[in-house]
């Protein structure tokens, strides 16, 4: 099976841990590859990373309080189902506690809050292949390993901030104390 999200197992601790562990703390979205290409006749293609090292696409899901890891390790083909409409490409992964999980690529008519989009795809009415012109990544959800980065070190330094401001209310409490005779 070319697309796999890592953590599925159905026992229902350390996978459902795992899979909460980093959600609302890692983007969701594309972290590499995950390209779309016309594949000949009314198909697109997912494809690869471009680095012959790393030849994976890897993407973040999350989703009912979930954040899911999925990987790609081999091309997939999907059919337009109909010309004349217009389609988001889409990433779709779902974890329920006691079942395996899911991953999958769609083409949908209006991606949900839950989808990673990967492309639009427009297909007129007349066309009988789909063409580069009617693929686009300008909604594409890209993720940012230095976003992830700088919250985490803001969220370092607002909690950094607030010891300091703590260990100072502790300190003028305590001198406060002495004044009224009491020994801390």
């Amino acid at each position: 099976m070319a697309l796999t999200a890592d953590v599925q197992w159905r026992e229902q601790y350390a996978s459902h841990a795992l899979n909460r562990k980093m959600a609302g703390v890692v983007e969701a979205g594309v972290y590499w590859g995950f390209h779309v290409t016309p594949a000949g006749g009314l198909q697109v293609e997912v494809g690869l990373g471009s680095d012959p090292d790393y030849p994976v696409s890897v993407a973040v899901v999350e989703r009912d309080g979930y954040s899911l890891t999925v990987r790609m390790d081999t091309q997939e083909l999907l059919e337009v189902p109909e010309v004349g409409r217009a389609y988001d490409l889409v990433l779709e992964a779902s974890y329920v506690l006691g079942q395996q999980t899911e991953a999958r690529l769609k083409l949908v008519t209006e991606a949900a809050d839950h989808h990673v989009v990967l492309a639009h795809v427009d297909v007129p009415a007349d066309a009988t292949a789909v063409t580069e012109a009617m693929i686009a990544t300008d909604r594409r959800d890209v993720a940012n390993p230095a976003l992830n980065a700088a919250r985490i070190l803001t969220q370092i330094t607002q909690l950094t901030t607030s010891l300091i401001d703590a260990r100072d209310r502790l300190n003028n409490l305590e001198a406060w104390a002495e004044t009224q005779g009491y020994t801390p």
